[in-house]
């Protein structure tokens, strides 16, 4: 009796185990991409591909090694696609044989750490932004620094200027700023995703920042916005105009609905008159980058549907990470067209796309 209820019981176990590996099995991938590039876009992407990937079947991985590496790895054929806050020129496009379009925009922050002030109480003006990171204005209590914030007691400290050390889009749309808000800046330095900084210490990645900035008093850098927020850091007022201005989502929303692309590489970019006195002057657009002509077709048609449901697909992720997808009807039309731009070796379109109905 005990011998057969312990072949009854065997049999069970054997039974269930099919059963898992037969589930495990269904639930595996169909095919697997690969992406590299902006660690601005990191947390983002890593949400994204976590929804899309196991719904779809795909298997999505991103590596967040900077807007310069990702453009080499597309470029080299290392990775399906690529992403970059450093938008490539027509020419840069056509000599590496890929296609350009905008799909996630955010606001680049400056923070500080200033014991004894309230988060988010300093403000600060483009042209002394700027002559800090040229290391001009040495010390938190400068008396430039002092006149736009008379209800703070500004500390005798001196302040350490945080850079990005590797080949970056944030520095990109950073140095992108100062150079509007500072003829110095921009007839000594100008703008560039990896510059040979003036004065502070250089650290790798938007996490280097960070951490650099929180561990020590006085520092000041620059991250995305929604990096800043979730680090609970304590990000800059900018003035803007005759007011002082504080990114949102919001104010994201409103920016990307003006913003307007002139060629079909989608750069330069510009922005509508109409937009409130108080927004957010950082703006960095994260380009995708796809190879024109793909060896895998279904390589090449998986990435591309990837990217369509991030464009088209409501998702309330971008709010809970402050970054956003770009909200023109038009402009979205336009980059699902280019889509079908994307060839196999023998010419033939990989995926065709239905042309998208949304009202400019």
């Amino acid at each position: 009796m005990i011998e057969y209820f312990w072949k009854i019981y065997a049999r069970l176990i054997v039974a269930f185990t099919v059963c898992i590996l037969a589930s495990s099995a269904q639930a595996a991938a169909d095919n697997e991409i690969q992406g590299a590039g902006s660690s601005l876009s990191n947390t983002l992407m890593q949400r994204l591909l976590g929804q899309y990937g196991p719904a779809h079947r795909v298997d999505i991985t991103y590596k967040a090694v900077g807007s310069g590496e990702g453009i080499k790895s597309i470029a080299a054929a290392t990775v399906d696609f690529a992403l970059t806050d450093v938008p490539l020129t027509k020419y840069e496009l056509e000599l590496l044989g890929v296609i350009q379009f905008p799909v996630f925009l955010s606001a680049i922050t400056p923070i500080v750490n200033i014991p004894g002030l309230p988060i988010g109480s300093v403000k600060l003006s483009g042209p002394l932004l700027a002559a800090i990171y040229l290391g001009r204005i040495q010390n938190w209590n400068d008396p430039s620094i002092a006149a736009l914030n008379p209800d703070l007691t500004l500390p005798n400290l001196a302040i350490l200027v945080v850079t990005r050390s590797d080949a970056s889009g944030s520095s990109y749309v950073f140095t992108g700023y100062l150079s509007k808000e500072s003829k110095e800046w921009a007839n000594s330095l100008g703008i560039g995703s990896k510059l040979k900084w003036p004065t502070g210490q250089s650290v790798r990645g938007a996490e280097g920042v960070i951490k650099a900035v929180n561990q020590i008093p006085g520092a000041i850098g620059y991250v995305e916005y929604g990096d800043a927020l979730r680090n609970k850091a304590s990000i800059v007022q900018l003035k803007v105009g005759d007011t002082f201005a504080n990114p949102s989502f919001d104010s994201l929303k409103q920016i990307s609905a003006t913003l307007r692309f002139g060629t079909s590489s989608y750069y330069p970019l510009t922005v509508e008159e109409g937009l409130p006195e108080s927004h957010w002057p950082m703006l960095a657009v994260t380009y995708s980058l796809i190879r024109r002509v793909c060896v895998d077709d279904q390589d090449a048609r998986d990435t591309l549907l990837f990217f369509d449901w991030i464009l088209t697909h409501k998702n309330s992720v971008f709010q809970e990470l402050h970054m956003i997808t770009p909200q023109s009807g038009a402009l979205l039309a336009s980059i699902r067209k280019k889509f079908s731009e994307v060839v196999n070796v023998k010419g033939t379109v990989i995926q065709t796309f239905e042309p998208l109905k949304v009202a400019p």
